[in-house]
């Protein structure tokens, strides 16, 4: 089986019937072969992970010569036996060329097929009522970011890494726990937690104890270093303790804690992680004819350009959310504390630059102001750049949050 793709700027277009049926072969016809070139070893990486070991050629093409077109297709059709032809990136050229040769050789039964990437849908274009792939097919959220080039970085020397949850039960009424104590008041939480982390900081670099004891003295030093202040917070504390989240002695000289394990250890000592986990959590367990909704990850540190040598890493982000539909990435940015312009800069970059035209831009925020000169400003441009910003999340439901991500792959 060969496919004949019409080269598309957007990644998933070219690809998107290979990931549904693995053909033996993938010609890409283009008008320039250097961008393609470029994608192709991304593409082959995605199928031989699943298993397929497909071979992908590139054809350039005169796009504005209809008789060049014609004649690269002939030698295709004549050389190759049941071909599929995918019209999705095609110009309009390039629809016509194909429709005539389709017409020159009705013995080779020449499949066509258009693809829908937001409803997830192929479609027949070849008139004989019947659509040749059936399968939708569907993206993991590493998929997404490769075959754009980057990848997910799950295990490095380097502190950046996406985090692997157990997500357990006993883990996710934990989350709960942590998220309807930060609803209740976020500032003090940020600053409780910003204490509890400057607190690790001061432990050794390979601290794997899940017990934490600090000077207080030196505390204060480290925190007045970075312009922050020290607080003990006796009722958010004593919440913290009774959830069974850790337990906190303070003699006046020392702080002792000790986190109830290694995942809420790591979550107390990142204040934005009660937000996120939260949202997370919610996404993750949303379903759709009985399957899962979304491929969801959270806290994914990506590197930009996937090479695994010594230059690895040099551009990187985080995306505190990242879910894929079928084909459709949604990039969710979650904001526990202050929120400033810089931050839809971050979430459109990363989103143009891993999902393209079809993703999907989401801030999740608790602090912003409904009428304030900043939040008007700031909500005209997160509507320019095609961030949709769902404020005030603290005080909404898990039913809101959850009619709010079933929704989130849709423009």
């Amino acid at each position: 089986m060969t496919y004949i793709e019409f080269y598309d700027s957007e990644a998933v277009v070219n690809i998107c019937s290979s990931l549904a049926t693995a053909p033996d072969r993938v010609v890409i016809l283009c008008g320039d072969k250097k961008p393609v070139l470029r994608r192709i070893p991304h593409y082959k990486r995605v199928l031989a992970d699943r298993g397929h070991e497909v071979e992908f050629l590139c054809e350039s093409v005169n796009k504005n010569s209809l008789q060049s077109i014609v004649g690269k297709l002939t030698a295709l059709v004549s050389t190759y036996d049941d071909i599929h032809v995918d019209l999705t990136g095609g110009e309009d050229l390039l629809l016509v060329a194909i429709g005539i040769v389709s017409e020159r050789f009705p013995e080779k039964k020449i499949q066509l097929h258009r693809f829908n990437v937001i409803n997830n849908s192929f479609y027949d274009c070849d008139g004989n009522g019947e659509v040749a792939i059936k399968e939708a097919p569907r993206l993991t959220v590493e998929e997404n970011i490769r075959i754009h080039g980057g990848d997910v970085v799950f295990c490095d020397v380097r502190s950046g890494t996406t985090p692997r949850w157990d997500m357990n039960g006993d883990f996710l009424r934990d989350i709960d726990s942590m998220w309807e104590l930060c609803r209740r008041n976020p500032r003090e939480w940020n600053t409780q937690l910003g204490v509890f982390a400057f607190a690790e900081l001061l432990q050794t670099e390979e601290n794997n104890s899940l017990t934490t004891v600090v000077s207080i003295d030196k505390l204060i030093e480290k925190l007045s270093a970075f312009k922050a202040k020290y607080v003990y917070l006796k009722r958010l504390i004593h919440d913290l303790e009774s959830a069974g989240l850790l337990t906190c002695t303070n003699d006046g000289e020392t702080i002792t804690l000790t986190y109830k394990n290694r995942q809420i250890k790591s979550c107390l000592t990142k204040a934005g992680s009660a937000l996120e986990l939260k949202i997370y959590s919610i996404m993750r367990a949303l379903e759709e004819n009985g399957e899962p909704m979304y491929a969801v990850l959270n806290g994914v540190f990506v590197d930009w350009d996937g090479e695994d040598d010594e230059n690895r890493g040099e551009t990187e982000n985080e995306i505190d959310i990242l879910a894929v539909k079928g084909l459709v990435p949604v990039f969710i940015s979650c904001k526990n504390g202050k929120v400033d312009a810089e931050e839809l800069y971050k979430l459109k970059s990363v989103a143009d630059r891993f999902g393209g035209a079809y993703a999907r831009r989401i801030l999740f925020t608790s602090t912003l102001d409904r009428e304030s000169d900043f939040a008007i400003s700031f909500r005209s441009r997160a509507r320019s750049m095609g961030i949709e910003i769902i404020d005030n999340v603290t005080d909404m439901s898990d039913k809101d949050i959850a009619d709010k991500l079933r929704n989130a792959w849709r423009k």
